[in-house]
């Protein structure tokens, strides 16, 4: 399973992780609904809306990730120098993105 995870991975990264994080997040919701309130009524549209922000929010940083790699990778190569490379995405990332 974990192979043909990877192999569509890579084929199709975007499809598959917003796929993935989709998955994710209506689970994790839907696991908090019961455990919060286990006789309480499910809420799938509070499970759907989260499954949805979920696909959002994971094209939104493969696009933002995918231009730290490009824009860093160019001024500080990776191969030669992964730490401050690292370091350089996590303080752009922090200072513009979040």
């Amino acid at each position: 399973a974990w192979g043909k995870y990877t192999e569509a991975l890579m084929a199709r990264p975007l499809p598959v992780k917003a796929a993935t994080a989709s998955f994710i997040f209506f689970v994790s919701d839907s696991a908090t609904q019961y455990l919060m309130d286990p006789d309480g009524a499910y809420e799938l549209v509070r499970a759907g809306s989260g499954a949805a922000f979920g696909v959002v929010a994971t094209s939104w940083l493969h696009y933002w990730w995918g231009f730290l790699e490009a824009f860093v990778g160019k001024r500080i190569p990776a191969a030669s120098h992964r730490l401050a490379n690292t370091l350089a995405k996590v303080v752009v990332d922090q200072g513009l993105g979040a």
